[in-house]
């Protein structure tokens, strides 16, 4: 577990979503509501706004985040939201403090593995992987590293095997219980 990880559970971490260039993508403001076996728990009440560049939104939904010991971060929304659940493919994170809590970054390396809540899983922006993989210049071992996690976490969601079975729940109901 990395060292500059919240303890405190209420704690602010803003997840911090970068591309490999550089340039800001999502940055999500959340709360720290413990950690596991499989990485650091976050909350996102609904009406939370969060945005990227030129596009801002407020969440319809509670949802829980798991960002993952691995190259990947999860999203379990709860009832409102149309997807259940939304993995990112990423870099491995890094944590810093900030003012007023923790900044989580990590780089979106496009792929995404979705569940919608008629239980359907699909891979997207395989597409936009592809194209950014020239872009950017990902390197080789990058590349097969992400396409390795996106494998995995596909089907894990789609078994739902832990931590895409109960888990989620488990952490839901802690964020639920703190209004």
């Amino acid at each position: 577990m990395p060292d500059e990880t919240p303890t405190v559970p209420g704690t602010p971490v803003l997840v911090n979503f970068r591309k490999w260039d550089g340039r800001e993508h999502w940055q999500e403001p959340t709360t720290y509501l413990g950690t596991d076996e499989h990485g650091v728990w976050l909350g996102m009440r609904r009406g939370t706004t969060f945005h990227r560049p030129g596009y801002e939104v407020v969440s319809q939904a509670d949802s829980v985040k798991l960002a993952s010991y691995g190259g990947w971060f999860a999203t379990f929304n709860g009832p409102g939201h149309q997807i259940q659940t939304y993995v990112d493919i990423t870099t491995i994170g890094d944590w810093s403090r900030s003012a007023d809590g923790f900044v989580f970054t990590l780089v979106d390396l496009d792929l995404d593995i979705v569940r919608e809540h008629d239980g359907r899983v699909f891979v997207d922006d395989e597409d936009e992987f592809a194209d950014h993989q020239k872009l950017f210049g990902y390197p080789d071992d990058v590349i097969q590293t992400a396409e390795r996690d996106c494998a995995y976490v596909f089907e894990a969601v789609g078994a739902r095997a832990e931590p895409f079975a109960g888990r989620p729940d488990d952490w839901m109901a802690q964020l639920l219980a703190d209004v």
